[in-house]
């Protein structure tokens, strides 16, 4: 706790120089900008853990939690001509009073360069946001997830060459990003036996989205694919094509006092887009699995979505939302379920202090669902439990 507070004082003074808001200045022939986030979540939280508890143990559990929620971040921008670039750097401290990681640490959150052509075409390199199902609901608690594993179709950022064009009403995105694999894990790929295979043929992730704006409405269709190999290394497995696709709609609909925007997404074998956040639980949600014989796997299908409304009568924001998704087990056994899903939703309000400062209490509950196995935990209880916040989250952009 104590490196907790040492990170939110250093974060503080970095915000406290004088360039309140953001900062633009110019040195040379390049003009630079400085801005950034400091976010802080603190309040009550209850877990239920379903059907794990044994004899003499507690079925719930309360704690209160003060916390940086995990993205917090700084970042500057510097323009040259038609040539620019952007860094971010997110902060992450102690989080141990809420069951965290114990850790310190400032990661890479985007860095990337960008070329304008002109005429509303651009070149990007380097890390951002994936475009495959951009929007996402303001939900805070429990470390700003914004609903992810809980209906939201969250890719997050990766390495990526991105080719945009924007016209008019409409705007076109094409992307070539890094492959996402799955790593050899105690001798073990997908549970099949790694030393039989060799990770080959590695193509990248192909993505493209579309988004079109009319009358306050917009609506975004995306899609990615991507595919490897795992090559067979012995005479007893044959060779094994991982394919993963997905594709997603975004829509939202937008006046000066009333918003409403949601998602639907359906995908094949996409568990590394962070669908699986479940306490307790013995598999992954989107993840193939080994066939009966061990020498393949089965395809995995998930889809979810998501639905806010928002009210804006200044200063306040009231916003309420939620958001289900559900994947295929394609496990067939009497003591098997053959569908797994998660479900959450939210109620907060945006209270605006000052300038770039916000203070938002919020009310959140997400159901983890039952597990794969039903008799994970004994005969017919496979309940993972659910979670209950009640907090306020307090934000401040310059």
């Amino acid at each position: 706790m104590k490196k907790f507070f040492l990170g939110f004082i250093l974060m503080m003074s970095v915000m406290s120089i004088p360039f309140a808001q953001a900062a633009s200045f110019k040195v040379g022939d390049i003009d630079w900008s400085l801005a950034g986030s400091l976010r802080l979540d603190t309040g009550w939280r209850s877990t239920d853990f379903g059907d794990k508890p044994k004899t003499g143990e507690a079925s719930t559990q309360q704690r209160y939690f003060l916390e940086n929620p995990g993205d917090s971040r700084i970042s500057t921008k510097a323009q040259y001509d038609k040539l620019s670039g952007f860094a971010e750097l997110g902060f992450k401290t102690d989080n141990s009073g809420n069951g965290g990681n114990n850790d310190n640490r400032v990661n890479v959150r985007q860095a990337y360069f960008t070329y304008d052509f002109g005429g509303g075409k651009n070149l990007l390199l380097g890390r951002t946001y994936t475009i495959l199902a951009e929007d996402s609901p303001v939900q805070y608690m429990w470390q700003d997830d914004c609903l992810q594993f809980f209906g939201d179709l969250y890719a997050g950022r990766g390495e990526q060459i991105q080719y945009s064009y924007a016209a008019d009403k409409m705007t076109l995105k094409v992307a070539i990003e890094a492959n996402k694999v799955e790593s050899n894990s105690g001798g073990k790929i997908f549970d099949l036996d790694a030393s039989k295979y060799i990770i080959r043929d590695i193509t990248p992730g192909l993505l493209a989205s579309f988004s079109f704006s009319d009358f306050g409405f917009t609506v975004t269709p995306s899609a990615f694919i991507q595919k490897y190999e795992l090559k067979s290394n012995a005479s007893s497995v044959k060779d094994i094509d991982v394919l993963s696709y997905a594709g997603g709609l975004d829509a939202s609909y937008k006046t000066n006092i009333l918003a409403v925007s949601g998602e639907l997404w359906y995908g094949q074998n996409i568990y590394f887009f962070g669908l699986d956040g479940r306490i307790n639980s013995s598999d992954i949600m989107g993840k193939p699995i080994k066939n009966d014989k061990g020498d393949d796997l089965k395809n995995v299908k998930s889809m979810g979505g998501w639905l806010q409304c928002a009210l804006t009568i200044d200063p306040f924001v009231l916003r309420i939302g939620g958001g289900y998704q559900q994947a295929d087990t394609e496990k067939t056994g009497a003591r098997d379920e053959n569908k797994i899903s998660t479900w959450g939703t939210f109620i907060n309000l945006d209270y605006s202090i000052a300038k770039g400062f916000i203070v938002a209490p919020e009310i959140a509950y997400f159901d983890y669902g039952k597990d794969t196995n039903k008799d994970l935990f004994d005969t017919n209880k496979n309940k993972l439990g659910s979670e209950t916040f009640v907090g306020l989250h307090f934000q401040y952009d310059f």
